[in-house]
This record gives C-alpha cells, sequence and structure tokens, in this order.
C-alpha cells in the first residue's frame, strides 16, 4: 500500500457561501489534459468557462456526492478537498465543475473522506467514505460498497 503525506490547509467548516469538493489525481497531482494540482493552496482553471458541459474548468464530486466511477482508486492515487465559493459550482451529470477554490486536503482515500465528513458532509454520500454506524444505526451502501 501506498504511504500518503497527509497536508491539511486548516480546520473547521467551510464557512458560509463554501462548500468542499471531493477529487482525485495521480500521485503526482496531475490530472486530466496535463493540469498539475497542488498540494495545498490556491487552484485556478486556466481554461475557465462557466458554460455547463465538461471541460474548461477544475472537476470534482460535490461534498464526495456522485459518480463514484470518475474518481481514482489505484492505491497510489492522491485523494483532494477543495474549498470553493458556492457561486463558482457548475453542476454537471454526476460531477461539478468551478473556476477556483483552496485544496484543503491532499493525501489517501479514508482521511480525504472523513475531513469531508467533519466538515459539513456528516450524512452525505460520500463516494469512497468509510463510515461506521453503532448500536441501531443504519448502513446504506452504494455501487461496491459493502455495509455489514
Amino acid at each position: 500500500m501506498t504511504k500518503h503525506k497527509d497536508t491539511e490547509k486548516h480546520a473547521g467548516a467551510p464557512g458560509a457561501g463554501h462548500v468542499l469538493i471531493l477529487r482525485t489525481s495521480n500521485a503526482d497531482g496531475s490530472s486530466h489534459n496535463g493540469f498539475t494540482w497542488p498540494e495545498s493552496g490556491p487552484v485556478e482553471a486556466p481554461d475557465w468557462s462557466p458554460e455547463p458541459v465538461c471541460g474548461s474548468g477544475l472537476h470534482g464530486l460535490l461534498w464526495g456526492e456522485g459518480a463514484g466511477n470518475l474518481l481514482k482508486w489505484e492505491p497510489e492515487a492522491r485523494w483532494q478537498v477543495v474549498r470553493v465559493a458556492k457561486a463558482d459550482v457548475v453542476g454537471l451529470a454526476g460531477k461539478v465543475k468551478f473556476r477556483r477554490g483552496e485544496v484543503v486536503y491532499s493525501g489517501g482515500r479514508d482521511a480525504a473522506t472523513r475531513y469531508v465528513v467533519e466538515h459539513g458532509g456528516c450524512g452525505r454520500a460520500i463516494a469512497g467514505a468509510i463510515i461506521q454506524t453503532g448500536d441501531r444505526g443504519t448502513s446504506t451502501s452504494g455501487d461496491r460498497g459493502t455495509s455489514t
């Protein structure tokens, strides 16, 4: 299993007017069309267009919900959480795109999904999340998920 260098920019909920977006890239931070994501800090699309079509922006899953098959599931993949202004989010089929944001977490899948849960995503169907319920808890799993 690949060991990730986890980076966390700041703690706390994303704040009024902001959301969290879960995304993945290759271990070196590279993604579609050779774009390289920073491990933390500001990020902006060099080709932004607000048109509701794929491309021309940065992409991910709003609050971790959506088409989990679009994420990278290899052990060496870099999972990231990006804090984004709600006004910059454009909905697409199974994902969203946005102009700019701040990478607040980079590292492994479990910690990335836990970050989303702990910072405003509790109760959402977060792709890749490991959630435990106790006595009288309820568990529902999606595609390829497991509930015991």
